[in-house]
């Protein structure tokens, strides 16, 4: 009789690992997910201290190594591709059995700004603009700085004088001498310097 009974938890533990694959279920799963955006090399993930580099143009990942059901799985960016910043979504949850591919990686392109001082002006608001290709901007008279919108890194910049807002009349102002007005955005913010007369 004693006998009998010794086999009672292994028949369990079958019965129980049956059960899981008939439902579904997995003793452990791979951890991985969607990549959007990406299009540089640099990029490398850590899942609970196994990383994983992810090339440029991948669309997925998944880790090597699976994880036990009822563990956690935390998925983190240990470093970034270059002129890009990565984030993870859904980057971290206990594991239930079923394969974790919904931590997903987006990617974009770093952003720099265009700011300068400007010094001497006098002349009434419209009267200075500011420009980078499309976008402008008006400093208010007697403005001392401005702010022209972000460039993604490695875009073309370049920083002009434009005409006047109509009805006024252009502030004799030029761009310092000793700023570089044009180039292509790297990986900090651009100063151009503006002097009125």
């Amino acid at each position: 009789m004693k006998s009998s009974f010794r086999f009672l938890p292994m028949c369990a533990a079958v019965g129980l690992s049956i059960g899981l694959a008939a439902c579904g279920g997995h003793n452990s799963v791979s951890v991985g997910g969607s990549v959007t955006g990406l299009n540089y090399d640099g990029l490398t993930l850590d899942n609970n201290g196994t990383s994983l580099a992810v090339p440029k143009g991948a669309t997925s990942y998944q880790f090597p190594n699976r994880v036990n059901v009822d563990s956690i799985y935390t998925v983190a960016i240990l470093t970034q591709p270059a002129h890009q910043g990565c984030f993870v979504a859904n980057a971290t949850g206990r594991v239930s059995g079923a394969q974790i591919d919904y931590a997903n990686v987006t990617c974009s392109q770093l952003t720099h700004a265009i700011t300068g001082t400007i010094t001497g002006f006098t002349g009434a608001t419209g009267s200075l603009v500011i420009g980078n290709g499309t976008a402008t901007v008006t400093p208010a008279a007697g403005a001392t700085t401005y702010s022209l919108p972000n460039v993604p890194e490695l875009t073309a910049y370049g920083v002009v004088i434009q005409l006047p807002q109509a009805g006024q009349t252009a502030a004799n102002c030029t761009i310092d001498p000793s700023s570089v007005a044009t180039g292509t955005m790297g990986s900090t913010d651009v100063t151009v310097n503006i002097k009125c007369m």
